[in-house]
């Protein structure tokens, strides 16, 4: 028999077995999990290691593989994406605007506290001392989603509402601590939203362990134990986004030296042909999808599912995006009968791929795309940022990849080599309640599977 043949089965048995320990470690079986490992040799693609292909699996949150990729190929999509501050008359008396102020959502993911102090700031050319107000938010750019494409939802920030006119992720941080060395537990939340309603019972422990919960007046209610000196920070999304904004459009007019008279927040389309007294936008899609990838953001997957639809004609319905973002997968090499897609996020357990297909995408993206430098870049470091911070500290290798976390589901894939060279991913539809020991068995896996080809770091 060939050496070379005989070598090989050996390293296959051998690998089997290993591989088969670590199955019995995590209490997971080898039907639950798809993987493969292919390495770019001359010019071909050569499989390394591969196993259940062709299976259907839930993916999670490499879901947004396909959407950061379907944004990336359109290349002006972050041209289009502008937050404005218009009034529908310019009026102006002693510093004094005698209109009320029209805030324009364009639907823009990554509108945040520094992208709104921008704006005020650019109030500052007309010489506006003083509003009368109302204050009023336009985000009819699209519509307003609840969520309807997942199938997970609460409170946390990583189920937050969408919005054309969004701030801060629609999220609002809540922080339970207790100052050395006299005080007693305090909850901190932002005081000027007036209808952020809070409540807590805290008390002093000897470590700090918070609970959150949403009760029914619009509001939010902590109770747990904090220990002395320490503190803990809690992200919940906000049940009313335009408000929200509203409401913060006034805390930081104020704050910049301009009075608000009249602090009512009103909900309405702005005049057409209103005049643009200052105006923010996105620098690149790079803005966008770097956030996306690195920190595997729901919330910015949505609104840009919603920005595809608005900018290829549509009313900005998460269904539209998902529509198109399939339509991009097909032109990666994706069939139909391969992909079902329903969450942009991956907040959803009925999304389903074939390991093989995901292969395929990355590979053509990796080899055929003009963006493929943008999207390895948004892609986490393994034990450097995002969401990999953490994971494969001690590995004698640097990987990109993006993760995925369900319940029972986890997954990773992405590229390795400075010259991406490898292509890799794994995923485990385990049940339910074993996702971190399916995250742990994936961690174990890359550093075993993935040291034989990844060059050291």
């Amino acid at each position: 028999m060939n050496r070379k043949l005989i070598l090989g089965i050996c390293v296959f048995l051998f690998s089997f077995q290993s591989l088969a320990k670590i199955y019995q470690k995590h209490g997971l079986k080898q039907s639950e999990v798809s993987f493969f490992v292919y390495k770019k040799e001359k010019g071909i693609w050569i499989s390394k290691a591969e196993q259940n292909l062709k299976q259907m699996r839930t993916p999670a949150s490499l879901s947004k593989l396909f959407t950061a990729g379907a944004i990336l190929e359109n290349e002006s999509f972050h041209e289009n994406i502008k937050s404005r501050f218009t009034v529908d008359q310019l009026s102006l008396s002693d510093g004094a605007l005698k209109k009320p102020l029209y805030f324009i959502g364009g639907g823009d993911p990554v509108f945040v506290s520094e992208k709104l102090f921008m704006l005020v700031q650019g109030l500052n050319k007309w010489g506006i001392k003083k509003i009368q107000g109302p204050i009023i938010v336009d985000s009819t750019y699209f519509i307003k989603t609840d969520g309807g494409t997942r199938t997970t939802d609460n409170e946390r920030a990583y189920s937050a509402y969408t919005s054309a006119a969004s701030f801060n992720w629609n999220t609002v941080t809540l922080e339970a601590f207790y100052p050395e060395p006299f005080f007693a537990p305090k909850l901190t939340t932002p005081a000027h939203v007036k209808d952020l309603k809070m409540s807590s019972n805290l008390e002093t422990g000897r470590r700090t362990q918070v609970h959150v919960t949403g009760n029914s007046d619009q509001g939010f209610a902590m109770s747990g134990k904090v220990k002395k000196g320490d503190s803990k920070k809690v992200y919940r999304r906000v049940r009313n986004p335009d408000i929200w904004l509203g409401q913060n459009i006034i805390h930081l007019l104020e704050n910049s030296g301009i009075q608000v008279l009249d602090k009512r927040v009103l909900l309405k389309k702005a005049p057409t042909n209103g005049v643009v007294l200052s105006e923010v936008g996105v620098d690149s899609n790079s803005d966008l999808i770097n956030p996306l990838m690195k920190y595997s953001n729901n919330f910015i997957a949505e609104m840009l599912a919603q920005g595809l639809s608005v900018q290829s004609g549509g009313k900005g319905r998460v269904t539209h995006g998902v529509q198109l973002i399939k339509a991009h997968t097909g032109r990666y090499g994706i069939g139909s009968d391969k992909l079902h897609f329903l969450s942009p996020s991956g907040l959803n357990k009925n999304n389903k791929v074939t390991m093989g297909s995901l292969k395929d995408y990355l590979i053509r993206v990796r080899d055929k795309s003009s963006f493929f430098p943008e999207f390895l870049a948004a892609l986490p470091v393994s034990g450097r940022d995002g969401t990999l911070k953490t994971r494969m500290k001690k590995a004698p290798f640097k990987i990109r990849g993006k993760t995925g976390l369900l319940n029972g589901v986890a997954g990773l894939a992405g590229y390795a080599n400075s010259d991406a060279s490898i292509v890799f991913g794994v995923v485990v539809n385990a049940s339910s309640g074993k996702q971190f020991k399916a995250m742990n068995f994936i961690d174990e896996w890359a550093v075993k599977e993935l040291s034989k080809w990844v060059k050291p770091y």
